[in-house]
């Protein structure tokens, strides 16, 4: 698969690419064609595939799509359905998986997500800026 270039023409990356929802929010395109291409080398991103490509099908606490080095396999938390909330990491932080209408996954957290923010943190994104303002931890020597 390609990667998405984000929920809708309103809340995107800037990347072109098809868009996870493109009526959500009254929006109509369905890709994003005036932007700046992925590149090339797979490198520099990580490709999930959404649970479901079903919209409105809300999968995002399936641990499927995990991955061992990304540090999503590594410290999840397993959960069969959505009712426990989103949280399913080490230390009760957050953890939400891609889905089509959230195509994009945000590490870390900010002072809005209280407790459940932290290294461990990711969450699902519509591809444009939120207040999820992600961070990662980064050891080097």
């Amino acid at each position: 698969g390609k990667p998405m270039s984000g929920r809708n023409n309103t809340y995107n990356s800037g990347f072109n690419g098809t868009y996870g929802c493109p009526t959500c929010d009254n929006q109509t395109a369905t890709s994003k064609t005036n932007g700046i291409a992925f590149p090339t080398d797979t490198k520099y991103y990580d490709l999930y595939v959404p649970n479901s490509t079903t919209l409105g099908d809300d999968t995002w606490y399936k641990y499927t799509n995990s991955k061992l080095g990304d540090a999503s396999k590594e410290v999840a938390i397993s959960k069969t359905n959505s009712s426990s909330g989103d949280r399913g990491l080490w230390f009760s932080d957050f953890a939400s998986f891609p889905t089509a209408a959230y195509p994009w996954v945000v590490r870390g957290g900010d002072f809005n997500g209280g407790s459940g923010a932290g290294v461990f943190s990711f969450n699902r994104a519509r591809g444009a800026a939120s207040n999820l303002g992600g961070f990662r931890v980064v050891l080097a020597y």
